[in-house]
C-alpha cells in the first residue's frame, strides 16, 4: 500500500492533456484536413477538367478523320476528268449528285468572316433560307429542320467502283439499259457512274433491286432527281466501262440523342430519299468551312479561302479548311464564367467567325481546324 500511494502521488504520472493544449491540436488537425481536402478538391476539379479537354479533343480528331476519308475522295469518277450529267436537275437540287463539283455546300446567313455570331438557341426549327449555297438557293429539304443555326453544311460526292459489274454488251447512246450476267444488287434510285477514260456518265438506276441491269428511265418511282432522258455521252466498251456506285453525304450540325449538339452525316446513295441521319460525333457546337479556290490554274494552291455562298466556280475548289468549335459535356466543379468570344474559321476576328454565346454556362470549349485537300479535283481540274 505505501508503494502504490507513493506512485499516485508522483506529478510525472499524473501529468495529462490541458484544454489549451486540446485546442491547439483540434486547430492543427482542422488545418491539416482543410489542406488535405484543398489538394483533394483540386485535383479532382484538375482531373475532370483534363478528362473533358482530353474527350473534346478525341472527339474532334474522329470527326477530322471520319470527314478526312469522305472529303479527300471527292470528285472522283474513274479515270475520266469529264462526267456528263444525265440526272433530272430540275426536280432536286443538283448541287447534291452533280459530280462535276466535288464538293458543294450552304452557308449560314452573317456567319463570313469578319462576320460575329451569338447563339442565342441551338433549337433546328430555322427556315431553310437562312442558308445559302453559290447560287442563292436555302436549304435542301431533306436537311431542313435538321441543321443548328450559325452552322455551315458540307457536301461531297464521289464514286465507289463496283468491280463486280462488268457489262456483258457495249453499250450504245440510244441504249436504256445497261446488261450484267447477274442481278446487280443496286436498289432503284441508286445513282450511278458509267466510267471510261473518255468520258463518264451520271445517272439514277430505274430499275428494281433484283433484275440484271442498270436503266436510266426517267421513271424512278418516288426516288429523285431521276433521269432527264438524254442518250449516253458515248459508246461504252463493255471491256474498258466501269461501273461506280455515288457516294454522296452532307455533313452537319443537328442536335443528337442527348440533347447535345453533334456532327451529323446524311447520306444521299439513294437520291433524294437518301437515308435516315447519322449521329458521329457529340458535343460539336459550331462548324465553319471555308473553301479553297485557285484562280490562277495552280491545283495543290488555293488562291483564297472564302465561305461557298462566294465561291465563282466550284470546279475550282482544290482544298477544305474545316473548324470546329466544340463543347464539353458537362459544368462540375467549374466557376461560372462569363462567355469568351472563340476565332472559329480563321486566326484574327478579320479571317474567323466571331463566335460568343449569349448566356454564360461552365462549359469548357475550344476550337479546332483542319484543311483537306481535294486529290482528285486538284488533279482532274473539274
Amino acid at each position: 500500500m505505501r508503494n502504490m500511494q507513493k506512485v499516485t502521488n508522483n506529478p510525472q504520472i499524473q501529468q495529462g492533456v490541458t484544454l489549451v493544449e486540446l485546442m491547439v491540436a483540434m486547430a492543427i488537425s482542422l488545418i491539416v484536413l482543410l489542406a488535405v481536402g484543398t489538394v483533394y478538391t483540386t485535383t479532382k476539379r484538375t482531373y475532370s477538367v483534363q478528362d473533358d479537354f482530353s474527350r473534346m479533343q478525341e472527339n474532334a480528331l474522329f470527326a477530322f478523320q471520319t470527314m478526312t476519308q469522305d472529303i479527300s475522295t471527292a470528285g472522283f469518277a474513274g479515270c475520266s476528268p469529264q462526267i456528263n450529267n444525265l440526272l433530272n436537275t430540275t426536280a432536286a437540287n443538283s448541287g447534291l449528285f452533280n459530280y462535276v463539283d466535288g464538293v458543294y455546300g450552304w452557308d449560314y446567313k452573317n456567319t463570313d468572316p469578319g462576320d460575329t455570331y451569338t447563339i442565342n438557341s441551338l433549337a433546328t426549327t430555322v427556315t431553310a433560307s437562312n442558308w445559302s449555297d453559290n447560287s442563292g438557293l436555302g436549304l435542301h429539304t431533306s436537311l431542313s429542320q435538321k441543321v443548328v443555326p450559325g452552322t455551315d453544311v458540307l457536301v461531297m460526292k464521289s464514286g465507289r467502283e463496283l468491280t463486280t459489274l462488268v457489262p456483258t454488251a457495249d453499250i450504245k447512246p440510244a441504249d436504256i439499259k445497261v446488261q450484267f450476267a447477274g442481278p446487280t444488287l443496286m436498289p432503284q434510285g441508286a445513282v450511278i457512274l458509267l466510267s471510261d477514260c473518255n468520258k463518264a456518265d451520271l445517272f439514277m438506276n430505274s430499275d428494281a433491286i433484283g433484275d440484271s441491269t442498270l436503266a436510266r428511265d426517267t421513271t424512278c418511282g418516288s426516288a429523285k432527281p431521276c433521269n432527264s432522258g438524254a442518250p449516253w455521252s458515248h459508246v461504252y466498251k463493255s471491256a474498258e466501262v466501269r461501273v461506280l456506285a455515288s457516294t454522296s453525304r452532307a455533313y452537319y450540325i443537328g442536335i443528337g440523342t442527348n440533347g447535345e449538339p453533334s456532327l451529323f452525316r446524311y447520306n444521299y446513295d439513294q437520291g433524294d430519299t437518301g437515308a435516315s441521319p447519322e449521329e458521329l460525333v457529340t458535343g460539336v457546337e459550331n462548324m465553319q468551312i471555308l473553301y479553297g479556290e485557285s484562280l490562277n490554274g495552280e491545283p495543290f494552291k488555293p488562291t483564297r479561302y472564302i465561305p461557298f455562298n462566294s465561291v465563282t466556280n466550284p470546279a475550282n475548289i482544290v482544298s477544305v479548311r474545316i473548324s470546329l468549335l466544340m463543347r464539353s459535356s458537362g459544368e462540375a466543379n467549374r466557376p461560372s464564367v462569363a462567355s469568351p468570344t472563340f476565332l472559329v474559321g480563321g486566326t484574327t476576328a478579320a479571317t474567323a467567325v466571331s463566335v460568343n454565346n449569349s448566356v454564360p454556362d461552365r462549359r469548357m470549349r475550344k476550337v479546332f481546324t483542319t484543311t483537306i485537300a481535294l486529290r482528285n479535283m486538284a488533279v482532274t481540274g473539274r
